[in-house]
């Protein structure tokens, strides 16, 4: 399986090929988790979730529609936000926004076996905290963790929107 390595401090964050529609620069910065105002796109940033502030953000994922999942389309209101995505689109207002995961910095694409990637520990799922990590990988002296975006994203809406959620330990 083909994966984007990001530089994540003493890790890199894998996001899968075939989660990526293209790859873009960022040269604004990113001040919150969640962005939805600068553009026709959703801006979120792992950075951000992860609170890692400080971590200079340089890259986003364009994610393909249907790694896209409700309640991903809509006004961001959250009344409207259980709704397909076919019903969404016939309702005023709503349009087919596209969801951008905003990165460190691109390392290099890779191709690692499925066999070479180990679930994580259930140990590690306390709190359901690391439940969007699909596995990890060690190559040496380096570790590289995971994601799976179509959980990720909904987890980094709950955050956005709830800070302070008991989902969101530090």
């Amino acid at each position: 399986m083909r994966f984007f390595l990001c530089a994540f401090g003493a890790f890199s964050l894998g996001v899968p090929v075939y989660a990526v529609s293209s790859l873009i620069t960022v040269p604004w910065e990113v001040k919150q988790i969640i962005d939805r105002d600068r553009d026709e796109h959703t801006y979120f940033s792992i950075p951000h979730f992860f609170k890692e502030t400080d971590r200079e953000i340089r890259h986003g994922f364009i994610l393909k529609p249907q790694i896209q999942q409700v309640p991903l389309i809509g006004d961001g209101s959250g009344e409207n936000s259980g709704l397909s995505m076919e019903a969404a689109m016939e309702k005023d207002g709503f349009t087919d926004r596209r969801n951008v995961l905003l990165v460190t910095a691109v390392e290099k694409e890779v191709e690692i076996s499925q066999e070479d990637i180990q679930p994580l520990p259930a140990i590690l799922g306390v709190g359901n905290m690391v439940s969007f990590f699909s596995g990890i990988n060690f190559h040496g002296p380096l570790m590289n963790i995971f994601i799976d975006p179509a959980i990720l994203i909904p987890r980094m809406l709950l955050a956005g929107e709830y800070p302070e959620s008991p989902d969101r330990e530090g």
